[in-house]
């Protein structure tokens, strides 16, 4: 037993053990770990399991484990391992290692690319926020207040509605969709006419027969004398 315990400190020392767990299970509650020098552990550091207690009847004692900056990942056991199993672990943790850089890389990649896309985005937004003078000038007419009974005109400028309302024998008269107001009078028919004296009847249909007689006289060639028979 002291033999082993000399071995597992006299390894962990070889391989820069920064804390030594007495189980597995401690090892992967701890997700803030802090080696047994008082500093955090950081990414690439290892870790071993080992109570002398139970270091005889725990299969994880010996277990040698990397802290990746998220999560624990088992490489190896110590105690009883050779110079060229001590070399695989270090080619362990540099594959290890490059495995992370590979899987971040795809990740910055699309976050460049995602900053590109935008940055182009914001040009192209900030390209239509250019007015010319005569855009400015526009959206200066448009700014300026009008009065309730002004309306805005397509040159930009309000003018001043020429009929607000109608109102015919005390009823207000709407308008259609064009503004247009439409007012109808009613029409009276002839019910007599007096001529002379005497007083005339319209027919059934309305019309007004006023029975007079004409006589004309040619005086020349050009002239000609009408005369009215009463």
């Amino acid at each position: 037993m002291t033999d082993y315990t000399q071995g597992m400190e006299r390894d962990g020392s070889t391989l820069g053990i920064g804390k030594v767990y007495p189980t597995l299970e401690a090892m992967q509650a701890d997700t803030a770990p802090v080696g047994d020098n008082g500093k955090p552990l950081r990414r690439g550091n290892l870790v071993a399991i080992y109570q002398e207690s139970t270091a005889q009847t725990d299969p994880n004692s010996g277990l040698v484990c990397m802290w990746t900056g998220v999560r624990w990942v088992a490489i190896a056991r110590i105690g009883t391992a050779m110079r060229h199993e001590y070399t695989s672990i270090e080619s362990r943790v540099t594959e290890l290692e490059r495995g992370q850089k590979s899987e971040l890389k795809p990740s910055i990649e699309s976050l460049k690319t995602a900053l590109e896309a935008i940055t182009k985005d914001v040009k192209k937004a900030l390209d239509r926020l250019e007015f010319t003078e005569g855009d400015r000038e526009k959206l200066d007419k448009i700014n300026t207040t009008g009065k309730k009974s002004s309306y805005l005109g397509a040159d930009g400028n309000y003018h001043v509605l020429p009929v607000q309302s109608v109102e015919v024998n005390g009823v207000a008269m709407s308008s259609d969709a064009n503004g247009k107001v439409s007012i109808t009078t009613p029409q009276g028919t002839v019910k007599s006419f007096t001529f002379n004296g005497t007083k005339l009847m319209p027919d059934e249909d309305g019309d007004l027969g006023l029975g007079l007689k004409l006589a004309t006289e040619n005086i020349d060639s050009k002239r000609v004398k009408v005369a009215l028979l009463t």
